[in-house]
């Protein structure tokens, strides 16, 4: 038995078969010596269950008869890691791998630093390894922008550990201790920003967020609703930044928002004209009034844990 801290680690996974059992192959290929996997199943008819099942018996799996979301989906998973004397808990997207020494690293981010309550590694392209796709991010609670920084740029020598401001959800560790002080993911956002909810969370509890080069992982983008930009996606990347702004944003936000706001939107709305994605237009501003006013969600973009 390692003498390790426990690391389990949580996948959502939903009719990504291929996917998601390249992903537990990166988390078995791990140097870390002490690791649990939960997937949480969201009703896949792929073959995904029967393939954990009948290859993965050390894969603790939670197979739910209903898609129940990512956010919930993984506050299940939380649930049984915290259970089974989880140290630390990392999520990792179904469309996700990790390099053998992630885990590793990223543990030591956490016994260096007592006030690291989550740590992510650098997040490269699965195509292009030696692109980032994510170095960092920054939110902006004035303006609703949330950002990767280094995107689209090479890995090198010169990125060094540091904090950042929220941690994708697409590879993330969290220290037990803090999830269970702050919560898990809210389940009001659905789709996107509950892993930038998670993160402000966790900062405002006094506790910091790190990201280190020395663990990597390896993102397949968008593989899991299938890449691009789609009026789905447009809809509900609007709702959930509405959400967020709502929630996060300071009270002098709401002087400019009807302002600047409405500017930005103006501006997004003729890009999309001129990239000739006129339908993705009503999807955005649908997003963006209903996550700012709470309203339900319009039949035509609900999935099956919205109803």
């Amino acid at each position: 038995m390692s003498n390790q801290p426990l690391v389990v680690a949580i996948i959502v996974n939903w009719n990504q078969k291929n996917l998601l059992e390249l992903a537990i192959k990166s988390l078995l290929n791990s140097e870390y010596p002490n690791i649990k996997i939960i997937v949480v199943d969201n009703a896949s008819k792929d073959g995904s269950v029967e393939m954990v099942r009948n290859f993965y018996s050390n894969v603790i799996l939670i197979d739910n008869n209903k898609n129940l979301g990512f956010s919930r989906g993984n506050n299940q998973g939380i649930e049984v890691a915290l259970r089974v004397g989880a140290d630390f808990l990392f999520f990792l997207n179904n469309d996700a791998t990790i390099a053998p020494r992630c885990l590793s690293s990223l543990v030591s981010i956490f016994q260096s630093d007592p006030k690291c309550g989550s740590a992510s590694p650098f997040i490269l392209y699965a195509d292009k390894s030696d692109t980032i796709w994510f170095g960092g991010g920054e939110v902006s609670l004035w303006s609703g922008i949330v950002k990767h920084l280094h995107i689209r740029k090479k890995m090198s020598d010169n990125y060094k550990n540091a904090t950042t401001e929220y941690i994708t959800a697409c590879a993330m560790m969290v220290r037990s201790e803090t999830i269970q002080q702050v919560g898990g993911f809210d389940e009001r956002y659905a789709l996107y920003s509950e892993d930038v909810d998670l993160s402000l969370r966790i900062r405002k509890a006094g506790w910091s967020l790190n990201i280190t080069p020395g663990a990597l992982a390896f993102h397949s983008v968008s593989a899991s609703t299938g890449g691009g930009l789609s009026p789905f996606k447009a809809f509900y990347r609007a709702r959930s930044t509405a959400i967020l702004l709502r929630r996060w944003g300071p009270w002098w936000v709401w002087c400019v928002v009807p302002i600047f706001g409405t500017i930005g939107l103006l501006g997004i709305t003729a890009g999309l004209i001129v990239k000739g994605q006129p339908n993705i237009i009503p999807a955005l501003w649908q997003g963006i009034y209903r996550g700012l006013t709470g309203a339900k969600i319009p039949e035509k973009y609900q999935l099956e844990f919205t109803k």
